[in-house]
């Protein structure tokens, strides 16, 4: 027999901890990292193949998770009475402690077996939620009920602060939010058109652990609300509508700068967390050049454009469409322009080509001509690379990418030489010995084909993988003939396999 002292204490300690138990389950649980779906399962590296590097690295930042079985599971709320809690939302917390799916009273999720938290939540005055574990395993239930048995905190916001004179708040800035009550480290805010529960989210950012947050607002105006998310499920639990006016930033740069040179541009004002300061031509958002910019270092250093004339300087809001919040015309005077490059280059050798402000483009794009007139490639680099062009006469030029119809500089430049060493003849099916004047790219193939045949891209056919080394070996084809030792550029986009070399080989 218990002694009545005993019991009593026994009954005070259970009373203590089933209160300490309750007052630590006041809000749902809370998983740090934020919401993790599952990716789709893993089906190849696509076109990362063709960079074996890229390939590795995708398949090492897979999901685990992905690629195991799922289950198809139903999830069901009900209020303390029993009745369907029709406006629920439920979230899977994988082990308790990643956010791993979201779905609505009476919704499927598939999801693979696992221990989960299943934590489902109705938003209202006051919010309601509740919590059950579950145990996913082959043969087990697929259909699971959650009770809504406990009451969330209210939520008392504050108006915002940081608004306009006006009371609007300026497009593209930041506002901040105070409320008391409910408060999860990774609940965060969400800016979406008015009444859109659900919506699409125009920004969205963690609240941090300040007694304020600050998100920033969208760059158009018009009427949006901001919702305090739980953190998972993620429903409102609080909103304030905002009205957004027009912007408020400033450009400030010199009124007249030299083409190709270089010059400061500054915004001021209400500034997003990061932005882009940029040129583009008179009265459009079509840019010719354009730097990314953060609040705390609102300035960047751009080029005049190499085409005399108006420009503007925009502030571009980091958003989808690079919403332009503030503008101001800058007048660039004419001057010299010269292309400095080597008169004459061997084949396969890298070349240092410049003009003035080609360290950020000035506007301008540099391309490769052939002396019958045709365009041989495009926007060249500048970076030491070789021209993607076999040994002949060429010109570059250098082009307004504004009107690629603006020729702003010309001059000649030849290829000269060979890169590909070889015998001359060799036996049918033997080995060919090859060396390189200079190193093969890193998407360049060495082919065998018929004399003077154009090759095709990726086409089948005796041909090795120089693998950017200066030797290479390749098997001669089993029937005699003439034919040509072909090192070819397949680098991936739209252009046509380009030539680098080709050299004479006899199969007898």
């Amino acid at each position: 027999m218990v002694r009545p002292s005993v019991a009593a204490l026994l009954a005070t300690a259970l009373l203590v901890s089933s209160s300490a138990h309750a007052a630590n389950e006041a809000t749902p649980p809370c998983p740090a990292d934020g919401f993790q779906p599952l990716d789709d399962p893993y089906r190849g590296p696509g076109l990362a193949i063709l960079i074996p590097p890229l390939a590795i690295l995708q398949a090492m930042a897979r999901d685990p998770l992905a690629d195991q079985p799922r289950r198809r599971l139903t999830f069901r709320v009900v209020d303390p009475d029993g009745r369907p809690a029709e406006e629920a939302h439920v979230a899977l917390l994988r082990e308790g402690r990643r956010f791993i799916g979201e779905a609505l009273h009476g919704g499927t999720l598939d999801l693979p077996d696992g221990a989960y938290t299943v934590v489902a939540a109705v938003p209202g005055r006051p919010g309601r939620w509740g919590q059950r574990r579950i145990e996913v395993r082959e043969k087990g239930a697929t259909d699971f009920e959650v009770r809504v048995d406990r009451t969330l905190p209210a939520v008392t916001t504050r108006p915002p602060t940081d608004l306009a004179a006006d009371g609007r708040a300026p497009a593209g800035a930041p506002i901040r939010l105070a409320w008391s009550g409910l408060r999860q480290s990774a609940m965060t805010l969400a800016v979406t058109s008015p009444d859109e529960e659900g919506g699409p989210a125009q920004r969205e950012t963690p609240i941090g652990a300040g007694p304020t947050s600050a998100i920033e607002m969208p760059p158009t105006e018009a009427s949006w609300d901001v919702r305090l998310l739980l953190c998972a499920p993620r429903i409102t639990v609080a909103t304030w509508r905002i009205e957004v006016g027009p912007p408020l930033v400033r450009l400030a740069a010199p009124d007249r700068v030299t083409a190709g040179r270089t010059f400061e541009v500054t915004a001021a004002g209400r500034l997003g967390a990061e932005f882009e300061l940029a040129v583009v031509g008179p009265d459009t958002e079509n840019d010719v050049q354009s730097e990314k910019v953060e609040r705390a270092k609102p300035r960047a250093k751009l080029t005049a454009p190499l085409s005399p004339g108006r420009w503007d300087l925009v502030y571009l809001a980091d958003d989808h469409d690079r919403t332009v919040l503030a503008r101001r015309p800058i007048t660039v005077e004419a001057a010299t322009i010269e292309i400095s490059a080597p008169v004459e280059i061997r084949v396969g050798a890298p070349v240092r080509i410049a003009y003035p402000g080609s360290e950020t483009g000035a506007g301008a794009v540099l391309s490769l001509w052939s002396k019958d007139g045709i365009l041989e490639s495009d926007d060249l680099p500048l970076d030491g690379s070789r021209l993607p062009a076999p040994v002949g006469d060429y010109e570059l030029r250098l082009n307004a990418r504004a009107d690629r119809s603006v020729i702003l500089a010309r001059r000649p430049i030849r290829v000269v030489g060979k890169m590909i060493g070889a015998p001359d003849a060799v036996a049918v099916g033997s080995t060919v010995a090859v060396t390189f004047s200079d190193d093969p790219r890193f998407f360049d193939r060495l082919r065998i084909l018929p004399r003077g045949r154009v090759p095709e891209r990726f086409e089948k056919g005796p041909s090795v993988d120089p693998d950017e080394k200066r030797r290479a070996a390749i098997t001669a084809p089993t029937a005699p003939g003439d034919y040509d030792l072909v090192l070819v550029d397949e680098s991936p986009g739209t252009r046509n396999t380009v030539v680098i070399d080709r050299r004479p080989l006899t199969v007898r």
